[in-house]
């Protein structure tokens, strides 16, 4: 198995290394949204904040994690998302952001990241956030912990399940404001990863699925 998975990571690495697919990845999700490198002054004020796309063997499968977030009196209340935060002064840089946000929501250990690169940046007007996604993984599973206030649940989700153009439906979604809107995104149980979140894991899954190592681990 470790052979298989160690095929896997280089030749994701490689192709992390190439031209992503932003554009087209993003819009299939959300066509209207322009993409970060035709936006000038949105950008300028734009907090920084990254995430991290991790990805681990379970049940002889790659599996990658995501949180519901708390509720709580935000925009993002209640929501889908990969473990992340935003950019701290102390912080060195935007990689060491996505790990340290990720062990303090899910106790990732952030010794037993390694992480490969990164995928397209991604602006969210409605919390004025410049998304950083990192990609990572361990060949073990961690023994993950939610972080009480920010995390409501974890959902560990095999790979497998979010590749292909026909894992996006469209599906009604109900905002912490009480609007309810229709979106498209990747149904999860009786969830849905829609929004910035279901646009990174889009162009993540695209790469995914040009590489030619089998994503099973049998």
């Amino acid at each position: 198995m470790k052979a298989k998975a160690k095929a896997f990571i280089a030749e994701l690495t490689e192709r992390l290394g190439a031209e992503l697919p932003a554009d087209r990845a993003h819009q299939k999700v959300m066509p209207h949204r322009k993409p970060v490198r035709q936006l000038g002054k949105e950008l300028k004020d734009a907090r920084q904040s990254a995430i991290l796309i991790f990805l681990y063997p379970h049940q002889a499968k790659w599996h990658t994690v995501l949180i519901r977030r708390s509720d709580y009196k935000g925009v993002h209340s209640g929501q889908i998302a990969f473990p992340g935060g935003k950019f701290e002064d102390e912080d060195r840089n935007l990689e060491f952001t996505a790990i340290r946000e990720a062990e303090e929501e899910v106790a990732i250990p952030a010794s037993r990241v390694q992480t490969i690169g990164k995928i397209s940046s991604l602006y969210v007007p409605p919390s004025n956030f410049l998304i950083n996604p990192y990609i990572g993984y361990a060949l073990e599973r961690p023994e993950f912990r939610p972080q009480p206030s920010e995390v409501a649940d974890i959902l560990e989700t095999p790979l497998e399940s979010l590749i292909g153009d026909h894992r996006l439906k469209d599906q009604n979604v109900k905002l912490a404001s009480g609007e309810v809107i229709r979106v498209k995104g990747f149904p999860l149980g009786d969830r849905l990863i829609w929004g910035a979140t279901a646009m990174i894991l889009k162009e993540f899954t695209d790469l995914i699925e040009e590489l030619k190592s089998p994503i099973s681990l049998r």
